[in-house]
């Protein structure tokens, strides 16, 4: 499941600024600087909310560098559990709703 990027407690989603559970209409980064004082949001954050905005979810990271991360642990030492319940533990950090059921 993708994970929002947040800037000051403010993300982007749905053609609108959220912050708090609450939706402030209008794609403007202006409209969340007004709408969402208390985050103590001003005319410098705009670039940030652009970029927030152009690029709304934090990217995954790809599976084969959870693997080989937990490889390079568990070779190196580091690791006093096997190697698959390391590599188990490693995607469960990285995937956290790999375990839940789809309903």
């Amino acid at each position: 499941m993708r994970k929002l990027r947040e800037y000051k407690g403010v993300t982007y989603h749905s053609g609108g600024w959220w912050a708090n559970g609450y939706q402030y209409k209008g794609s403007r980064a202006a409209s969340a600087i007004i709408s969402y004082r208390s985050h103590d949001l001003t005319d410098d954050d705009h670039p940030e909310l652009m970029r927030l905005k152009e690029e709304s979810y934090k990217k995954a990271p790809r599976l084969e560098d959870v693997i080989e991360s937990a490889y390079d642990e568990w070779r190196g030492g580091y690791s006093r559990t096997g190697y698959k319940e390391l590599i188990a533990w490693r995607i469960r950090q990285s995937f956290p709703h790999i375990d839940q059921e789809e309903r």
